[in-house]
């Protein structure tokens, strides 16, 4: 999965300029060495992949560039050009977060705690984020939220350090003042959250 993230959604993106795996796993830096693959090896006990991503960032302190993009390596049906648009996004110097998320065909994502659930405001921000929504008594547009963000490296650098608020750190964010401009993709991903997850993913990329 993680070579299939690296080889057909990161670098298929044609405005990230650098990119590396970031990691404190053995196993996984072995891959990276015998593929050739630019790894950076994080502390071991970074509580989510925002933080894993600052601790990779301070490392590469001379390394150009305003927008640092996380690509989480359990998303192998997200598409290069995705991560284009979330770039983009960062053209108004009013965003510094950005995230993806799509429209499901039906509302059967609503029951499962594993997807994130996002409801979106008509300025294209995050209203609100929730792992559990009671789907009769809450009939609210909800999207899919999609785990892969993108931030100004000030802003990582203020958010990473945030104690939990809640069920998801975007609580945090949300807490601290940080809003996340959504990105609406024009298609449905799938992520491996679980073993048996995986028969979803392969059924998406057919």
């Amino acid at each position: 999965m993680l070579v299939y993230v690296w080889r057909t959604v990161a670098i298929q993106s044609k405005l990230i300029e650098s990119c590396y795996v970031a990691t404190a796993d053995r196993e996984i830096i072995d891959w990276c060495e015998f593929l050739g693959v630019k790894c950076l090896v994080t502390r071991t006990d970074c509580r989510s992949g925002t933080e894993r991503c600052h601790d990779a960032m301070r490392q590469l302190k001379s390394l150009p560039g305003d927008i640092v993009v996380n690509v989480q390596g359990d998303e192998p049906t997200v598409r290069g050009e995705s991560l284009d648009e979330l770039v983009r996004a960062f053209a108004d110097p009013a965003v510094g977060i950005a995230s993806l998320c799509f429209a499901p065909a039906g509302r059967g994502f609503i029951a499962n705690r594993d997807r994130v659930k996002v409801l979106v405001g008509p300025d294209g921000y995050a209203l609100d984020f929730r792992r559990s929504v009671h789907p009769a008594a809450d009939r609210r547009p909800y999207r899919q939220h999609v785990g892969v963000y993108a931030y100004r490296r000030e802003v990582l650098a203020e958010i990473a350090g945030l104690e939990p608020h809640g069920d998801l750190e975007q609580e945090a964010w949300a807490a601290a003042g940080h809003r996340v401009r959504m990105i609406e993709i024009p298609y449905e991903t799938a992520s491996v959250d679980r073993p048996e997850d995986i028969a979803e993913v392969e059924k998406c990329l057919e």
